[in-house]
């Protein structure tokens, strides 16, 4: 889903004329995509910041637990910093599809 997320200048990441660069992938990208997923450094409802590199020793780590994103990215929808200390509690409505 994130490499679906186009460049700045509406083109796809793996067009060469693009501007995409792998070292830095969240540069020049459709400014949705911060809004959708949490980022590298992006904080987190604890007051943390989100690492999900395999070798950082955070519980956000890939592969440190069975809970952590096995891609290194989670989304943002549903998440309010409000409900973290009682997410049971939340006053958001999470729509149902069957």
């Amino acid at each position: 889903m994130v490499d679906t997320y186009e460049t700045l200048d509406g083109k796809l990441i793996t067009d060469a004329a693009s501007g995409y660069n792998p070292a830095t992938p969240y540069a020049n990208r459709d400014t949705r995509l911060k809004y959708s997923v949490f980022l590298e450094g992006d904080i987190l409802p604890s007051g943390i910041a989100f690492k999900p590199q395999p070798t950082s020793g955070t519980a956000d780590a890939v592969g440190s637990t069975y809970i952590a994103s096995t891609t290194g990215f989670n989304i943002k929808k549903y998440i309010i910093n409000d409900d973290y200390a009682n997410p049971v509690n939340s006053g958001i409505n999470i729509v149902l599809l069957r």
